[in-house]
């Protein structure tokens, strides 16, 4: 069994990043389904698609938010720092909900470091997802 699989509570894991990162964040959801978490979800192509109607995106992207409600840990694909608006706005959704949040790399914006050494808020950078 593998050394993320020792995470017990740890049970649902949303994957946030920019679609530039799509084939890395798919990568990452099958290694972690492998390693013997339950149910990883990542973003849609669906959400980002020119072709897909507006409402169908709308609809992708508040089915996504209300899956970050209900996740044990939102983990933030944010290679080389990076993390758009629509990362941030989800960002944001699992600190509401109290979500624990997990930058797999260190982020350049200052906001971003500045809320991995906030003490209300559970986020910081953990690269052991990626092993």
């Amino acid at each position: 069994m593998s050394q993320l699989s020792c995470d017990n509570k740890i049970e649902t894991i949303i994957i946030s990043g920019s679609m530039r990162f799509k084939q890395k964040m798919t990568a990452l959801s099958k290694k972690l389904i492998n390693d013997r978490y339950k149910k990883v979800f990542e973003p849609s192509d669906d959400v980002y698609n020119k072709s897909v109607e507006l409402i169908e995106k709308a609809k992708n992207h508040m089915i996504f938010k209300r899956l970050i409600e209900y996740a044990d840990l939102l983990l933030v694909y944010n290679k080389k720092g990076y993390a758009g608006l629509s990362t941030a706005m989800e960002i944001q959704k699992g600190l509401d909900c109290n979500v624990p949040v997990r930058f797999l790399f260190e982020p350049k914006a200052i906001e971003f470091k500045g809320l991995c050494i906030h003490p209300d808020y559970d986020v910081k950078v953990d690269t052991k997802y990626l092993k």
